[in-house]
């Protein structure tokens, strides 16, 4: 089994730094000539929902390694600070699609969505959602809730990461000769992408895919006993989701193995496995479901109404509307490079248009 992530190159070129430059200068911009409140007052945005996406909140130096995909407990902690400044109604995921489609939004309305179901979630992102009183939706994939080892394509990576001051051999890897350096991110990413291809030549198991990122922490030097024993990069057990669960938290439907297969048979078996999977484990069944890694397909479509699907989030950037379609909610994914400004300007809804790729 395996779970896949992102795992491009940030966008670092000088046109990319001045695009977001240019960004953020919009964001300021409107909020000084006040522009930004009568947004955010406004019925424009009462007619629409902010569906703010999450991944993990940091047990350690995640948000170092990977800013795209975890926050650090600060930062997480300062957003949900600034929702409360803000007025932001918070809602329940299934409440809030209901008053979407009923034209009964109160302003300024949010929904916090987090993908996979990461033990960081009850760990530390809980505890600050709690402080806060807001309501939350874990999208939980649940094949590695019961296999409980670090989700070994995250692993390589983040291996790599704390290991790439050193040379690595690949040939203790993959058996290829000579050494590789791991000194840059797009270094690293031609590296993993050498392993990814050995492994899936070789269509290696959920089990002998962790094996190689022992492998690779021993080449490395990197104490991967330490990452297990912390349980970075790791979803929560059963019991952790079913605590969460009792905390004003629903568990949403993410796929088994977080994966979407074209063929219509082993696609209801995603759906079928992970449902199963949550309402023996929370007692309430899942009606709202997340793309894994935001990958969709009209095809979908009718699996999911087949299975009585209420809702299906996607990685697509904006506000969800009425006429918006059920299956194709966009969402504003937050990360690290995201300013507090920017932030505000999400809250308020424009910040949804700047956070739109340009080219």
């Amino acid at each position: 089994m395996q779970l896949s992530e992102t795992i491009g190159v940030p966008d670092v070129t000088p046109l990319a730094r001045m695009k977001k430059r240019a960004k953020r200068a919009v964001a300021q911009t409107l909020k000084a000539s006040g522009l930004l409140r009568l947004a955010g007052a406004s019925r424009w945005r009462t007619d629409r929902l902010l569906v703010l996406g999450y991944h993990g909140v940091s047990l350690e130096d995640e948000h170092e390694w990977d800013p795209e995909l975890f926050l650090s407990a600060r930062v997480f902690a300062s957003r949900m600070d600034q929702l409360r400044q803000s007025r932001a109604n918070v809602l329940p995921l299934d409440e809030a699609v209901s008053r979407l489609r009923a034209g009964t939004l109160p302003p300024r309305a949010v929904v916090l969505t987090f993908d996979d179901g990461f033990y960081d979630f009850h760990h530390t992102a809980l505890p600050i959602l709690r402080q806060y009183g807001f309501p939350a939706t874990v999208y939980q994939t649940t094949y590695y809730s019961d296999y409980q080892e670090p989700i070994c394509h995250l692993a390589w990576r983040y291996v790599m990461w704390k290991g790439r001051t050193r040379a690595l051999d690949l040939s203790g890897i993959t058996g290829e000769n000579g050494h590789c350096s791991l000194a840059t991110p797009e270094a690293r990413t031609a590296v993993f992408f050498k392993i990814l291809d050995y492994a899936d030549r070789r269509d290696l198991s959920g089990r002998e895919r962790n094996d190689l990122a022992c492998r690779l922490a021993a080449e490395l030097d990197v104490d991967f006993d330490a990452v297990r024993r912390k349980r970075l990069l790791t979803l929560m057990t059963p019991d952790e989701v079913q605590d969460v669960s009792r905390h004003n938290v629903t568990i949403e439907l993410h796929t088994h193995r977080h994966r979407t297969p074209r063929d219509r048979q082993l696609f209801l078996r995603e759906i079928d496995d992970n449902s199963s999977w949550i309402e023996r484990v929370t007692g309430t069944k899942p009606t709202h479901f997340c793309y894994p890694s935001g990958q969709w397909h009209p095809s979908f479509f009718p699996w999911l109404e087949e299975r009585g699907t209420v809702s299906a989030t996607t990685c697509d950037v904006g506000l969800a509307t009425k006429a918006g379609p059920k299956y194709l909610v966009p969402r504003v994914i937050d990360t690290m490079a995201l300013t507090p400004i920017e932030f505000e300007a999400c809250i308020a809804g424009p910040g949804s248009v700047l956070r739109r790729p340009t080219f």
